[in-house]
This record gives structure tokens, sequence and C-alpha cells, in this order.
């Protein structure tokens, strides 16, 4: 166990003086397929810094990533280590000065600590989600994002009318990401903004309703013109079945360029013999 092993390096290096944890193994919702996101505070930081063997005192890895520094607040920073071992587990270690203790309590809801030598800590945070629930749209927020899916749209249209499969592909994957905002915005305020839908919408399926979830996942098989076209048909039918109710409900102006750009695209599909197919 990769616990095992982390809790004994911490025991051997008397200048780590704090741990924390976060994520799922704070909240309780780890896996056999979870990462351990855990942070060690120290009073050496540039020894770990300055050179990386001190890794491979967690084993054998697979693959690793060292990506860019996470800032906190008051310019404090946490220093990533992404780890995959050859056993399968997978440690995202991240080394911080003792100075950034404060700074880390206020980095994200989940963060829980589980060693404190000097006694910094004054209250224990409790784990939550809320830095990861959907917040309400601004206004703005969906207008752009009807804009955007929109807009994008007509791309896929003239990538289908070209035969420029990738092309079509590429601002599929766009709108996509638009639809996708869209329906977790909608299941948000129909839970009263109390949802977490994890890291890259994975846990939607819980919360999205049964046949429409199923509709989303065709959209991802595009293997060919035919499918493309089917794909934009159906993202552009859900997109309209979030966005519609969520607009009355927040009293939101749907714009009229949407049914607009709608009507363009079938149409201009239609020309060509490219016909939509009959809802």
């Amino acid at each position: 166990m990769k616990e095992d092993v982390l809790q004994q390096f911490i025991y051997s290096h008397p200048d780590i003086r704090a741990v924390g944890i976060e994520g799922s193994i704070a909240t309780g919702r780890q896996d056999l397929y979870s990462d351990l996101d855990v942070t060690l505070f120290t009073t050496h930081l540039p020894n770990y810094l300055e050179q990386s063997s001190w890794l491979d005192s967690f084993g054998p890895r697979i693959i690793m990533q060292t990506p860019e520094p996470i800032q906190l607040e008051n310019d404090f920073v946490l220093y990533p280590f992404l780890m995959l071992f050859e056993d399968g587990s997978r440690i995202d270690l991240k080394m911080a000065s003792v100075y950034a203790f404060e700074a880390y309590l206020n980095w994200e809801s989940t963060v829980q600590i589980v060693m404190d030598l000097d006694h910094r800590l004054q209250v224990q945070p409790i784990p939550n989600e809320q830095s990861f629930i959907i917040q309400k749209p601004s206004e703005q927020d969906f207008f752009e994002c009807t804009n955007e899916f929109f807009w994008v749209a007509t791309y896929v249209a003239k990538g289908i009318l070209r035969h420029q499969f990738m092309y079509a592909a590429k601002h599929l994957e766009i709108i996509r990401e638009e639809l996708l905002r869209m329906i977790a915005w909608s299941i948000s305020e129909l839970h009263l903004e109390r949802v977490n839908l994890g890291n890259a919408y994975k846990y939607l399926h819980e919360y999205m309703d049964e046949q429409d979830f199923e509709e989303l996942r065709t959209t991802y098989a595009i293997g060919s013109s035919t499918a493309q076209k089917d794909a934009l048909q159906t993202m552009i039918t859900l997109f309209e079945r979030y966005a519609k109710p969520l607009a009355e409900s927040y009293n939101y102006n749907y714009s009229e360029e949407c049914e607009a750009t709608k009507q363009y695209i079938l149409n201009i599909l239609e020309q060509r013999g490219i016909g939509m197919k009959s809802k």
C-alpha cells in the first residue's frame, strides 16, 4: 500500500512538519482507481526541488508528471509530482513550504490536515465538495454559452458539407463542451446549486435523465459524415431541451439568434441533400 510507504517516508524526514490530504480520499469518495492526493509541508523545500532522487523512495514508477506550480493566495505555491507506480497505485504529491500552510487551508474545500507537528492548525477544516459545486451562471455566462454553441455549430455543418471529417470532428468537440456546461447548469438549478459533477463530468450519469444521457452518449460515435450529422442534430436538440427551461427559470433571454442559426444549419444541409433525421 502506497499509504504505508508514504507514512514511512514522512516519519524518516523530520523536516516534514505537516501533511494534508485533498480530493476523494478526504471526502470518502475514493475507489480502487483514485489518486492519493497529499501535500507535505517542509522546512527545507529547496532540497526537494533541486533534485528528484528522493521520489525513488516511493517505488518504481511507470510514468510521472511535474506540472506547473499551483498558485495559492499571498504568492504561496504548491509543487506537484504526479506519479503512477508499477503496482498500479497513484500519488498526486505536492510539496510546500511550512509557511504556505495557512494559504493551503484556503485553497479548496476538500482539504483535511492529517499531521500537524507544530500545532499550526487552530480549527480542523471539515472536508466538503463546496469548491466543486456547479455555480449558477450569470446571464452573461448563459448568453456566451448559447452564442458559442450555435456559432461553432455552423462550422460543424460546413465541415460536413465539405467532407472535411477532422474539421467537423474538432468543432463537434467544442459544441459538446458548451452542451455539457448547459446541462450541468440545469442539473445544478434542479438541485438548488448543491451538485458536484466531478472532473470531466464523471458523475453526470448519476444526475442526468437516463434517456437524455443515452442520447448524449451517441454524440461520441462520429466515425462517418452521417454520424457527425446525426451527432450535430442530437446536440442541438439536447441543447434546446436544457437551455430553454433554464432561461425561463432564471428569467434569462434565450436569444432569437439561436433559433435562426438552427434553421440556417438545417437549410444548408438540406440544400445539399443532407437532411437531418426526423425526431
